[in-house]
């Protein structure tokens, strides 16, 4: 199959298939069209498919801290229990395991993030409700061309079906790290004119009201 675009499609929830360096079956199949998200591996591509406006992190700050959260200067907040969770010299480090996962919080719901990767291993997933009404998995080693050590080490960018607030790191090993920089995610919605309008509108009109009463 050739190259389109490089990117991956979850299709039923949990099923990924890659659209590019080579073909997957889809488990289970016949369980329809139904799409939480579609996981680009090029920056190019993924930015076209927002068409919008970004908040972007280049980590080009540190962050060193003992607590289990820290803050990103894009309002990003990285929570984890114990494990490596720092900034510095561009990137970002997390460390994760099957039962400490490392969670980003976003300062507002976002329906795409993306960021470049340093090192991600094989066995780590990614998980977040991306079609605003359960959660889907997306495991890294089986959803995209590792290197010869088993990381993967290029983009990841992720277009959601629905907003969501936050993505999760879970690790399989004792402790897997992975480093990421260039984080970016779509920046808070603006609302159009005409819905200031109407909101303006509705204020005047009921303080006209609340003065009626008071007369």
């Amino acid at each position: 199959m050739s190259w389109t675009a490089g990117f991956i499609r979850l299709a039923c929830g949990l099923q990924l298939i890659l659209l590019g360096q080579w073909s997957g079956a889809l488990a289970g199949a016949g369980c329809g069209d139904a799409q939480a998200l579609t996981i680009y591996t090029e920056r190019g591509a993924w930015e076209a498919a927002v068409n919008g406006p970004l908040v972007n992190d280049d980590f080009e700050y540190s962050i060193f801290s003992t607590n289990p959260s820290i803050t990103f200067e894009s309002g990003v907040v990285s929570s984890t229990l114990s494990g490596d969770n720092s900034v510095g010299a561009g990137r970002h480090l997390g460390g994760v395991d099957i039962n400490q996962p490392l969670t980003w919080s976003f300062p507002w719901p976002v329906f795409a993030f993306g960021f470049d990767v340093s090192s991600l291993w094989q066995g780590t997933n990614i998980t977040g409700e991306f079609d605003g009404i359960g959660k889907q998995v997306i495991n890294v080693g089986a959803s995209f061309q590792l290197s010869t050590t088993g990381n993967y080490n290029s983009f990841i960018g992720i277009v959601g079906d629905s907003q969501f607030n936050a993505v999760i790191f879970e690790g399989y090993l004792s402790q897997d790290h992975f480093l990421v920089d260039n984080l970016a995610f779509t920046a808070r919605p603006v609302p159009e004119p005409g819905t200031m309008i109407l909101l303006s509108t509705g204020l005047v009109g009921l303080a006209g009201a609340t003065r009626r009463r008071k007369g």
